[in-house]
C-alpha cells in the first residue's frame, strides 16, 4: 500500500481500514489454530510476530489517511486502547507511533487560507501575530 494515492472519501477510507481489520482477523485466527502444535515459546514467538505485523499494517494504511482515520492511528500510539495484549503492547506502540511524524506536509498558504474561512476573515486582522513557523520541531502541520 506504500505509494497508494490517499483515499479522498469516507467510503474508501472505511473501506481500506475494513479490510484491514478483517485480514488482521483470518490471520490472528490461522495463528491461533497454528499455536495448538507450537511449544509455549513458538506461540509467543508467533502471537508477537502477529502482533508486531499487525501493528506495521495499521502503520500503512492509516499513514496513507488524512483526518480522523490518520488522528486514531496517532492516539493508538500512545493510549492504551486494549487492541493487543500487555506483553506486546510496548512494541505495538512504538511502531504505530511512527504515525506521528507521518502526517503529510500541508505548505502554510494551504493552511492560511483554511484558518481565514474558518475565521471568516484575514489572520492579520484576526491576531496582532501570528507565527506561521511551527512551535515543535516534531509539529507537521505545514512546512
Amino acid at each position: 500500500m506504500p505509494g497508494d494515492k490517499i483515499p479522498t472519501s469516507r467510503v474508501r477510507r472505511a473501506s481500506r481500514v475494513g479490510r484491514v481489520a478483517a485480514s488482521q482477523a483470518v490471520k490472528q485466527a490461522g495463528t491461533k489454530m497454528a499455536n495448538v502444535a507450537r511449544s509455549d515459546e513458538g506461540r509467543s514467538r508467533a502471537l508477537e510476530r502477529r502482533h508486531i505485523e499487525t501493528a506495521q499494517q495499521v502503520v500503512t494504511v492509516l499513514g496513507t489517511m488524512k483526518g480522523a482515520a490518520m488522528k486514531l492511528g496517532q492516539v493508538m500510539s500512545f493510549l492504551d486502547v486494549g487492541l493487543v495484549p500487555e506483553e506486546f503492547r510496548e512494541e505495538f506502540q512504538r511502531k504505530v507511533g511512527e504515525l506521528r511524524d507521518a502526517a503529510p506536509k500541508v505548505r502554510f498558504d494551504d493552511m492560511r487560507k483554511v484558518i481565514e474561512a474558518d475565521l471568516d476573515e484575514p489572520l492579520d486582522e484576526a491576531f496582532a501575530d501570528f507565527d506561521p513557523d511551527p512551535i515543535a520541531p516534531t509539529c507537521r502541520t505545514w512546512g
